[in-house]
């Protein structure tokens, strides 16, 4: 059978990932779900994939950055840290959720099983948005290849500012509501009222289910500074 693929038409208008400059400890968010696991692809290369979703519970906009994980094993032994992991969306509004996802080459090859633990040193700071700022963006004609890509066209409703580095993400979902891939695209520059195509990819190695297995969808649009 082939898989299913359903689309979540749902479209989070983020906007605007600029942060302030000097970075305070915030702990408003909550971890909703960690899942480490080792992968083996189809090149016979293993691969830690790390998937950490994470919700602003905070009334404030939240900038997520690039953080680091420590990977520990059942016995509480540190074997790998993922630096710099990225956040997507990396600007979440208030109740609204996000993902830290990456991919790395894995020495451990031995037990695909084994049971991996990620130990979270996430660093967030207060967005400089306004609600006025939110909204900016709407998406049409998405097309998804399965969990490789996707693409469509997205369109700046507002008709006075300009937006650089507009990023469009995809993030799948298992029917249990786990995260097992992340689609992106970067827009440069998109002007008022303009429409441009975009080509939304996993340039990180994603995980190969059953074909049978319903994947969801999420659309997530912000702009990364």
């Amino acid at each position: 059978m082939k898989k299913l693929i359903i689309l979540t038409a749902v479209v989070l208008l983020i906007s605007l990932s600029a942060c302030s400059g000097e970075s305070c400890k915030i702990t408003n968010f909550n971890i909703i779900s960690s899942d480490v696991t080792i992968f083996e692809a189809s090149n016979d290369e293993y691969y830690t994939i790390l998937a950490v979703e994470f919700a602003n519970t905070s009334n404030e906009i939240l900038c997520f950055k690039s953080s680091d994980f420590d990977i520990i094993n059942e016995d509480g032994k540190l074997i790998d840290t993922m630096y710099s992991v990225c956040a997507y969306p990396s600007t979440v509004a208030p109740n609204e959720r996000g993902v830290y996802y990456c991919a790395k080459l894995s020495n451990y090859t031995s037990d695909l099983d084994m049971k991996l633990t990620a130990i979270p040193h996430i660093e967030v700071d207060y967005s400089n948005l306004t609600n006025k700022q939110l909204n900016q963006f709407t998406i049409t004609g998405a097309t998804i290849g399965g969990n490789s890509y996707c693409f469509g066209t997205i369109r700046n409703i507002s008709s006075r500012y300009e937006y650089h580095n507009v990023c469009v993400v995809l993030i799948g979902r298992t029917i249990e509501n786990k995260v097992i891939s992340v689609m992106s695209s970067r827009i440069e520059t998109i002007r008022p009222f303009q429409t441009v195509e975009f080509m939304a990819e996993a340039y990180l190695k994603q995980r190969i289910f059953d074909p049978d297995i319903k994947i969801y969808y999420n659309f997530y649009v912000y702009i990364d500074q």
